[in-house]
């Protein structure tokens, strides 16, 4: 007859390796029999990121340099964090040790203003931040003093 083994309820904490070992006595006769081992993996959910916008996300200027934070409070990786400006993707990096990606990027115009978000996803689940907002100002202060022309005249020097 075969026998079924029920552990309860599974946590990440379960995973390991398993084997089942039985013996059959039968008077000053016993058969003891082992099972090969089996790897278990318990995988759980990411968690829903959190997204960090350094600088803080106000008062940019064209030419500044910004970082996007996306952490998981509950990490399980692998991790793959996708960036998103808007709704579009701007880029992903895979944490595989870890709950935390980073990207950066130089603001190069006004459009690079708006809502920005990341998504966390492992191979159970995926979460999205919720938004932060960019404001982009104008030209940075080293940068206040050119104006476009005196751009295309160092070029053409």
């Amino acid at each position: 007859d075969n026998q079924l083994l029920s552990m309860g309820t599974a946590t990440v904490k379960s995973s390991g390796r398993y084997s089942c070992a039985g013996q059959v006595t039968s008077g000053r006769h016993v058969n003891k029999r082992t099972s090969g081992t089996v790897m278990v993996q318990v995988q759980a959910p990411v968690s829903s990121p959190l997204l960090t916008l350094r600088p803080r996300p106000t008062d940019l200027a064209v030419g500044d340099e910004v970082e996007l934070l996306c952490e998981a409070q509950r990490d399980f990786p692998p991790i793959l964090f996708s960036f998103y400006l808007n709704g579009e993707m701007l880029g992903n990096r895979t944490a595989l040790h870890g709950g935390a990606a980073s990207f950066l990027f130089l603001v190069k115009s006004k459009q690079d203003a708006g809502n920005y978000t990341c998504k966390a996803e492992n191979r159970v689940s995926e979460e999205t931040s919720k938004p932060e907002t960019l404001s982009v100002d104008g030209p940075s202060q080293s940068m206040g003093s050119l104006k476009e022309g005196d751009v295309q005249r160092e070029r053409n020097l």
